[in-house]
């Protein structure tokens, strides 16, 4: 096999992760037929017809050429990938622990789309966009009760709550009701009030619940973790976006608060005057985190500040223009606007809203409908002796962990069944490692049986949902195939890199006796080193030439960038379903080298954007991406981008030293008919016919299109030398280790093909 193409089949199925997402989800049922005849034997293994078609459909264009293969070319490579897979099994590389668990992971990866209802989580991501245009005024009082409550302290809540709730039918007071009941000792001495907060700032039913009232209105009882809500909209406004503000604080002194006002108002006089800002803020502020860059703060929207200040930042329209003196509870600001951020359109924000939908509490809600979902579908059974003794086991260790009831009953319980679903069965050992594993500060007042209640509940649904990540080949032929075509690969690269890629490489011995003896192969005719541009329009033509004065050629595509959190540098499973595609590409372009630029918002510490950079990259290399493919940058801040959120990223770029690849990114991206070629020319190369043969540039204006040829040397016909030819030498030669593996094989595994089959997939139109 040819060096150069060896990305393209090893690892064969990796060149459909970018589709994979892309499938159709709704599994096909299946219905018993007659088992067809095979179409291909190998020894004593048989391949049908159907796996052959799947194959060749998604295969055919492989070979670097835009006509299709003929079914009995593909023939050929089918039936040698499967002798290589043949020998990769006879070895038992499938049964190995680091095989199993590489599958694994892309079987988790690419399970993901499967396992949530993808209806629920598009409606959940546009009902946040929605609710991000406006902000909403709300007070509440709470009736304070620990999730995990007694049913009975939970009646008590929820009872005190509902008086409550009648009182304020009868007419009384809101905000006096929650400034005497209100459990929130921070909003109930404000009478309740909350200010103004949007989605994702407030936990999802609170939330909820408020976007569905009218101004003046009064909710029912809402329950979320807290205990119960009472809420009351005030009011609604279009949202306002966020800002990037400066400060200059002056601390309140207790003792003598006059002193603190006569400061600002002097420095407010100082700036009407025509003071520096800069120099103020490093003379006279008080906040000695911001006033090493003028003051300036991280940007903030909606509920993020306290009020007074928000209030003032907001009511600033100009880039430059202050505030008068604002007074908080931290003491005396003047603010100063930085720049206005308005809310950016839902396919910029998609990403983020994505990942916020499922890790805030939304994810859970998302996950419990998915397993409510599943357990219509099979057949749930607990064992209800065990749990009635679980429960009454649950003591006070449940809340501090580890349980005791597991370290000091339960191993006898161990293999015990807790759960079946459907025929398999699961020990209460897991469950018991679920309860000891979770991470929860959970309050005292919490009760032991409602937790564990709730940890079972949680556990059951996992369960479900690992249950039908394994039953995803059975049920969606796509998902089989692709992990099909995933295993093969991973073999098909493991033998591959045994049998050829490897031993071509280290056998110098071989190279250079294979290069002797076949010296007729390595000939070098008289040639041209150039490049040769063919374009619709003169522009077009200026484009191409400016992109191929250097190498590696710049690719005209691009991957999503990848978003960040605040100081956020490690690599989430969401982050890591993004850049699986961008490997996908690396991996199915061997000739691609991808720059990584990392970028970190002013705000963040200096090493944030190179921890990016260097968790990405790790990334990577982890996966099969070699360092010598791979570009770094660290930006740093960069440069003021309309959301500053933005800078916190990592992108993507593409480059080739192929001109090739140049040419198809460029069709792929313009949809506009080119060619490119760079490199050595035969005279009597057909691309150079119309050509004079000599150096320097020539343009023809061909019919339809322009020609641009640019000869920089002619060179005579000789022999290559062994240092010369070392790649084609290598190519060559990994081609006969290839077929003298593949012969081995086919005396192993006689190769029959049923030609009555074979002529049907022919025919067929």
């Amino acid at each position: 096999m040819a060096m150069n193409s060896k990305s393209g089949i090893q690892i064969l199925a990796l060149c459909l992760l970018l589709n994979a997402c892309k499938t159709s989800n709704t599994p096909v049922s299946i219905v018993t037929q007659p088992t067809p005849p095979a179409l291909i034997q190998l020894g004593g293994h048989a391949y049908s017809a159907e796996d052959f078609v799947n194959s060749y459909d998604k295969n055919k264009y492989l070979a670097d050429t835009t006509q299709a293969l003929e079914v009995t070319e593909y023939m050929d490579l089918y039936t040698n990938l499967k002798l290589k897979i043949l020998d990769a099994v006879s070895e038992g590389r499938d049964t190995t622990s680091d095989f199993k668990q590489e599958i694994a992971t892309y079987q988790q990866q690419l399970a993901r789309p499967y396992l949530t209802n993808k209806e629920s989580v598009e409606n959940l991501k546009k009902e946040a966009y929605q609710r991000m245009q406006e902000e909403l005024h709300v007070s509440h009082i709470l009736t304070s009760v620990a999730q995990d409550a007694s049913p009975e302290d939970t009646l008590k809540a929820f009872q005190a709550a509902t008086v409550m709730i009648g009182r304020l039918k009868e007419g009384a007071d809101f905000g006096e009701m929650a400034e005497q009941f209100s459990a929130d000792k921070a909003s109930s001495s404000q009478k309740g009030d909350l200010g103004y907060f949007t989605a994702f700032q407030m936990v999802y039913p609170f939330e909820n619940a408020a976007y569905k009232l009218k101004a003046g209105e009064i909710s029912d009882l809402v329950r979320s973790r807290f205990g119960y809500h009472i809420i009351k909209l005030h009011n609604r406004r279009p949202a306002r976006g966020k800002v990037q503000v400066a400060h200059l604080m002056v601390r309140e002194d207790a003792k003598q608060p006059a002193s603190s006002r006569n400061k600002i108002t002097e420095v407010y006089e100082k700036l009407k005057n025509g003071g520096n800002w800069e120099e103020l803020v490093q003379f006279y502020s008080d906040d000695m985190q911001s006033r090493r860059n003028g003051g300036a703060l991280p940007v903030f929207g909606t509920g993020e500040m306290v009020g007074e200040f928000e209030n003032a930042a907001f009511t600033l329209l100009t880039p430059g223009q202050y505030s008068q003196p604002v007074h908080t509870k931290y003491g005396w600001h003047i603010v100063r606007l930085i720049r206005r951020i308005p809310i950016l359109s839902y396919q910029e924000l998609e990403q983020q809203i994505h990942q916020k939908v499922n890790t805030d509490t939304r994810g859970r809600l998302l996950e419990s409908q998915f397993a409510s979902q599943l357990s219509k579908e099979y057949s749930v059974l607990t064992n209800q002796a065990l749990w009635n003794q679980l429960l009454d086991k649950a003591d006070q260790s449940v809340l501090t962990k580890p349980w005791n009831y597991t370290v000091e009953v339960a191993p006898a319980l161990q293999a015990t069944e807790i759960l079946k679903i459907e025929n398999q069965s699961i020990p209460v050992s897991e469950f018991f490692e679920f309860v000891n594993s979770r991470k929860e500060n959970l309050p005292a007042e919490s009760s032991p049986q409602t937790v564990i209640n709730r940890y079972f509940k949680e556990f059951r649904d996992r369960k479900l949902i690992t249950f039908e990540s394994n039953q995803l080949e059975r049920k969606y032929p796509e998902f089989r195939q692709l992990m099909q075509e995933i295993r093969e690969g991973v073999l098909l690269s493991q033998v591959m890199e045994k049998n050829v890629w490897g031993k071509s490489l280290v056998d110098s011995v071989g190279q250079y006796a294979f290069y002797t003896a076949n010296q007729g192969l390595f000939k070098m005719g008289e040639r041209a080193d150039a490049i040769l541009i063919e374009a619709p329009d003169a522009q077009t033509l200026d484009k191409l030439k400016e992109l191929t004065t250097a190498r590696p050629y710049q690719l005209e595509i691009r991957s999503n960038e990848v978003l960040f959190n605040h100081n956020q540098t490690d690599i989430t499973p969401a982050i890591k379903d993004q850049l699986l595609s961008v490997r996908a590409i690396m991996v199915k372009n061997s000739g691609y080298i991808l720059e990584v630029a990392a970028f970190r918002s002013k705000e963040e510490s200096d090493s944030v954007s190179a921890t990016r950079l260097r968790n990405v990259i790790n990334y990577f290399t982890s996966s099969g991406i070699p360092l010598t493919r791979i570009i770094e940058k660290d930006h740093g801040p960069f440069r003021p981008l309309a959301d500053n959120n933005r800078n916190q990223r990592v992108s993507f770029q593409y480059y080739s030293n192929s001109s090739h690849d140049l040419e198809k990114a460029f069709i792929e991206n313009t949809k506009k008919q080119v060619k490119v070629m760079d490199g050595f020319f035969l005279k009597e190369a057909p691309e150079l016919s119309d050509i004079k043969w000599q150096t320097g540039e020539q343009l023809l204006n061909k019919e339809m299109h322009l020609k641009w040829v640019n000869i920089r040397n002619i060179e005579p016909d000789r022999v290559k030398t062994f240092k010369e030819s070392r790649g084609s030498v290598i190519n060559a030669y990994q081609q006969q280790l290839e077929d003298q593996w593949i012969n081995s094989l086919k005396n192993r595994y006689p190769v029959k093909i049923n030609e009555e089959e074979l002529k049907k997939i022919v025919d067929k139109p």
